[in-house]
């Protein structure tokens, strides 16, 4: 039996999957334990695993504590694909992507090759790959400040932006659209690129679009599912699909189709709803890495 601790703080949404995540590990005959933010007293004794929620300071101090004690973590944050929990007016994700000692699933979840029902379920096209002229622009997907602290960017997420830029720049003539976080009301344009911000969304700028270059963000999975090559430069699901040498820029990666359904369909299995935490499919699923 493992023992597993869930931190948490009193937001809603880690309040909802605190509660549906240790009910899935109980129900699997594993004893699951929910911890407040605010009872933290270091690393609790016996217990084989930690999980935490999103990339807050008090997550990223139980992440690395654990790991460096030696145990297990399972790191949740927003799903990979954007679907809205409708019981909440679509403030909340229907999915959570769920990882194992890691930000991102990306070093173990293709060592399975997964059925294709997960994916077909979602819904989505996997549109043919798109080639543009000399005209078609790069995307720059940059993250949040508080996606830079947890990853740790010299000069935020402004500064990582910027040397992503001056390297692109070295290898390419194409136009650069610079798309922060739109979350990320404090984000700043940087000369010499059009600043992409609410309401336009991403597969709006992925028109016309040559590559999009991003550290690990979500926006390069919606990039590859509309036929548009990625490079992913950090952990990121996507990094399978694409590249990350920048200077490879203006010679894309393009997988094959059965390349990338087999990507899809495994990447189906690294994020479940509130219902899937609760019934315990998505403990099952993660403790194949942890067994």
């Amino acid at each position: 039996m493992l023992r597993v601790a869930f931190y948490r703080s009193d937001k809603t949404r880690e309040r909802l999957v605190a509660d549906a995540f240790t009910k899935g590990v109980n129900a699997c005959g594993d004893d699951g334990v929910v911890y407040g933010d605010k009872d933290y007293k270091g690393i609790v004794p016996n217990m084989d695993i930690a999980v935490v929620v999103g990339i807050s300071r008090a997550a990223k101090r139980y992440f690395n504590e654990y790991l460096k004690a030696g145990r297990h973590v399972v790191f949740i944050d927003k799903g990979l694909t954007r679907h809205g929990d409708d019981r909440y007016g679509n403030r909340l994700p229907k999915y959570y992507r769920v990882s194992v000692d890691a930000f991102q699933a990306t070093e173990y979840f293709m060592r399975r090759d997964r059925p294709p029902d997960r994916w077909e379920a979602l819904g989505y096209e996997m549109k043919p790959w798109r080639k543009v002229g000399k005209d078609g622009h790069v995307v720059v997907a940059g993250g949040s400040e508080k996606y830079s602290f947890w990853h740790e960017h010299d000069g935020g997420a402004t500064g990582w932006a910027w040397r992503v830029i001056d390297e692109v720049r070295k290898h390419t003539k194409r136009p650069i659209i610079y798309r922060p976080k739109p979350s990320w009301t404090d984000a700043v344009p940087i000369k010499g690129t059009r600043f992409s911000r609410p309401p336009t969304v991403l597969t709006q700028e992925l028109v016309d679009c040559h590559a999009l270059i991003t550290f690990g963000s979500n926006s390069a999975v919606t990039s590859i599912c509309q036929g548009v090559p990625a490079f992913v430069l950090g952990d990121g699901i996507a990094k399978p699909m694409g590249l990350s040498d920048l200077s490879k820029i203006e010679d894309p990666y393009y997988p094959s189709d059965k390349e990338r359904r087999r990507w899809a369909h495994c990447l189906a299995y690294a994020q479940f709803s509130l219902e899937e935490m609760a019934s315990g499919e998505c403990w099952a699923v993660l403790r194949e890495e942890l067994a």
